[in-house]
């Protein structure tokens, strides 16, 4: 397996490893209405595209045999004080 930065030619492979993994990971916790709308669209690969070349991010996936497997980024600092600030709410909220 080689970890690798992503390019935009990976887009497709990175929307369906996204649509098939909120069908397993959400199967019984949304709708299957949901999940059985949620499939490969153009729009979808296309805003995979634009996800990759944005420079405040990192993308990365993984590739087996000439084959994206997985796939990842890593946050902007900006982004995970972002997290971070949600995190705190959703817990004042909670407790």
């Amino acid at each position: 397996m080689i970890i690798r930065k992503a390019k935009v030619e990976d887009a497709k492979s990175m929307v369906e490893i996204n649509v098939n993994t909120w069908k397993v990971a959400y199967k019984g916790l949304l709708p299957d209405e949901i999940l059985d709308n949620r499939n490969v669209t153009e729009k979808r690969i296309e805003h995979s595209r634009e996800f990759i070349k944005t420079k405040n991010k990192i993308h990365f996936v993984a590739e087996e045999n000439g084959e994206v497997v997985e796939k990842n980024y890593v946050l902007s600092a900006e982004e995970e004080i972002g997290l971070k600030q949600l995190d705190a709410m959703k817990e004042e909220i909670t407790h």
